[in-house]
């Protein structure tokens, strides 16, 4: 069964500003009413990713979540702006990518894929207004 990985965070008028909350379900417009429910801002849906099944994306999740280690409020709610949430989710997606390409070898070269990307401004990532 297939599972989205999914960014949400606080909706603004235009747009979205952090926290987000960085997590995985099979249906993540059901995720967002329970989470809703209990929070008493508007949150939404701001990206997701549809991925092969649970397991990938918990791999994927995992790895978001390592990497904002430092950034983490509770649970997995991170205290980082939207943007640089999603450029993480894309560029945690091409490593996957790449792998894949490679027939899932680890390539040394992939090693600093995730930081290298890290360094492409967030402000040019486009269209962070859209919900999937």
């Amino acid at each position: 069964m297939s599972h989205s990985l999914y960014v949400i965070a606080h909706k603004t008028n235009p747009g979205f500003r952090g926290p987000v909350k960085i997590g995985i379900a099979a249906n993540p417009e059901a995720r967002l009413k329970e989470l809703q429910t209990g929070n008493p801002h508007r949150i939404g849906i701001l990206w997701t990713f549809n991925l092969a099944d649970r397991a990938e994306a918990l791999t994927h999740e995992q790895r978001l979540h390592i990497e904002l280690a430092r950034d983490r409020m509770m649970g997995e709610w991170f205290n980082v702006e939207p943007q640089h949430a999603i450029h993480l989710l894309c560029a945690s997606m091409r490593l996957h990518e790449r792998r894949q390409a490679a027939g899932g070898k680890f390539d040394l070269a992939l090693i600093g894929v995730l930081a290298a990307e890290r360094h492409f401004p967030p402000g040019k990532i486009a269209n962070l207004t859209r919900a999937a």
